[in-house]
């Protein structure tokens, strides 16, 4: 992992906006790694932090997002850094967009 990395990211759930499905349950988002710490003596990854940049609408298009950053640090004994399945991550879309649902 490296700062700069695209991730792909899965939604969990509908975006429905008055009952209209806009972003699908299970769209493809995408994430940038934004920050890896490794620990000096191996390189193993002691922390890293991803940020949430764009997801996929119903119509294909890809919406600009702005995320929170998400950090995940590694537990202690362990090498690596890990962000499982199913973590929850947010974001907010950044501009107004027109969807063709």
């Amino acid at each position: 992992a490296e700062i700069g990395n695209v991730i792909e990211l899965r939604l969990r759930g509908n975006v429905t906006i008055n009952g209209m499905v806009l972003i699908r349950d299970g769209a493809i988002a995408e994430g940038e790694i934004t920050r890896v710490k490794r620990n000096c003596g191996d390189g193993c990854i002691e922390s890293i932090s991803i940020t949430v940049t764009s997801v996929q609408a119903v119509d294909g298009q890809r919406i600009s997002v702005q995320g929170s950053h998400f950090k995940r640090s590694a537990q202690c004994g362990s090498c690596s850094a890990t962000i499982n399945p199913g973590t929850r991550l947010k974001a907010t879309v950044l501009n107004n967009n027109q969807i063709n649902a």
